[in-house]
């Protein structure tokens, strides 16, 4: 009998020959990388699920022609598409955790919220990159609920994808200048992103992905890599200048340790090994400590930026609310309210609230919030069950797993700590990372729950895993 492999290589070399006579010899030679990926999707499942980290450094650039459709949108479908073939395909035989029917209800909420918006049209594109992401959180977490080998992978590949994203924008940081004593960084590094702080925040789950693997690792491989990233992700974080990514990178921390506390030695080991070079940095005054040192003492005892419109932002959008209490102006129409009658905002209109629940509260209303709470309890609910049982059982401090849950979960706690001040989330790519994480996060709680019940334990299974 001829091997899966031997009969992907000849199934790829006769459409790559096939197609040359039609399109071409170039055109057939780039669909050389979708037919390997294809079959590799059809044998591993995880595969499709790393699709939209492979393709971060290109995931903003438009397709021609596709009414504002952008890369990783179609990464998305493909990667949930994936998915779908694992079923057909009997490689997967899980279903997606419960918890997930309120991260639904959530998304619901937008499409409530899209029938009676104030611009319908930018409310259905930004229900949609919600709903890909949705589908994404269910792909990630049956992928990993069925062995937590898969987690591994993902962990591989994010911090991989994350270090050939922000390395390149590192020296960047050179030229960073502050104003005002700190309050104002001129030259803050963004890279691919639009935003710093949308840098900051993706510097943020590169270092979660990386302490995820290192975490868990049993081989040297990972653990280099984990340690990689983790300094890349660090570094990104730093050079966003984001003050609230800090924040929420230190909530980050702070979770996991008391969620496990076996984790705390490797952060005393970290901080006292980064903090002298640091000081050295200042001391010295090289670029780019001395705005970091600034930046850092603004944020304590520092003056205010001039520049900030915060206050009437935040007016703004409870105005907006209390126009609309109920379901919002509708998703993503916070810049349309710039420009209504009573506006604060007619000369400088904005993106957002600069705060998650202000944000949330004025496009979904009183509708939004409270399914975006009822999703964030649920979850919170699953990681402390898990964690309940994990530690009566003794296995809290054994299994490499446990760990995982608490610093996944921990990275979710960083993304409402960093939303208490800002809000990133109108960002195509940020949007379905985001739930990425709530769906490992998911997956992995499920597999545990399922060895709990006596569902046969996959991790040794090759069906998922190469």
């Amino acid at each position: 009998m001829i091997s899966w492999q031997r009969g992907a290589a000849v199934a790829v070399v006769t459409v790559f020959a096939g197609s040359i006579p039609l399109f071409g010899p170039v055109p057939a030679l780039t669909m050389v990388p979708a037919l390997v990926a294809l079959v590799a999707m059809v044998r591993y499942p995880v595969v499709a699920v790393l699709i939209p980290l492979v393709v971060a450094p290109v995931a903003f650039t438009p397709i021609p022609g596709a009414a504002g459709l952008r890369v990783i949108h179609v990464a998305v479908a493909t990667a949930v598409g994936g998915v779908a073939l694992g079923y057909f395909t009997r490689r997967l035989s899980v279903r997606p955790p419960a918890v997930l029917g309120w991260a639904a209800a959530f998304v619901a909420c937008f499409a409530v919220g899209t029938m009676t918006s104030v611009d319908p049209a930018q409310s259905l594109r930004s229900s949609l990159n919600h709903l890909l992401g949705l589908a994404l959180a269910a792909s990630a977490a049956v992928v990993v609920r069925q062995t937590p080998a898969n987690l591994t992978w993902v962990l591989r590949g994010w911090v991989v994808a994350a270090s050939v994203v922000v390395v390149p924008a590192l020296p960047a940081a050179l030229t960073a200048t502050d104003r005002f004593a700190g309050a104002l960084i001129e030259g803050r590094v963004q890279g691919v992103f639009s935003q710093p702080n949308d840098f900051g925040e993706f510097g943020m789950f590169a270092v979660v992905m990386a302490w995820a693997l290192f975490a868990g690792s049993t081989t040297a491989t990972d653990r280099t890599l984990a340690i990689v990233g983790g300094v890349v992700g660090v570094a990104g974080v730093a050079v966003s200048f984001s003050r609230g990514t800090w924040m929420g990178l230190v909530a980050v921390v702070v979770v996991a340790v008391v969620l496990a506390p076996r984790l705390l030695g490797p952060v005393v080991v970290v901080l006292t090994t980064s903090l002298p070079v640091a000081l050295l940095g200042v001391v010295t005054g090289t670029p780019p400590f001395t705005a970091l040192s600034g930046r850092l003492t603004a944020m304590v005892s520092g003056p205010q930026n001039p520049e900030d419109d915060r206050s009437v932002i935040h007016e703004q959008a409870w105005r907006l609310f209390l126009d609309n209490p109920v379901t919002g102006t509708g998703p993503g129409t916070f810049p349309s309210g710039a420009f209504e009658p009573g506006a604060e905002l007619v000369r400088r209109p904005y993106l957002h609230a600069h705060s998650a629940l202000l944000t949330g509260a004025s496009e979904l209303g009183i509708v939004g919030v409270l399914g975006l709470l009822g999703f964030t309890v649920a979850l919170g609910f699953v990681v402390l069950r898990t964690r309940r049982v994990l530690l009566s059982s003794g296995r809290f401090s054994a299994e490499p797993e446990s760990s995982r849950v608490a610093i996944l979960a921990a990275g979710l706690m960083g993304v409402a700590v960093h939303g208490l001040v800002d809000f990133v989330y109108t960002n195509p790519y940020l949007i379905p990372l985001a739930w990425f994480q709530a769906g490992l996060v998911a997956g992995l709680c499920a597999g545990f729950a399922d060895r709990w019940t006596g569902v046969p334990d996959r991790s040794r299974d090759r069906v998922c895993v190469p």
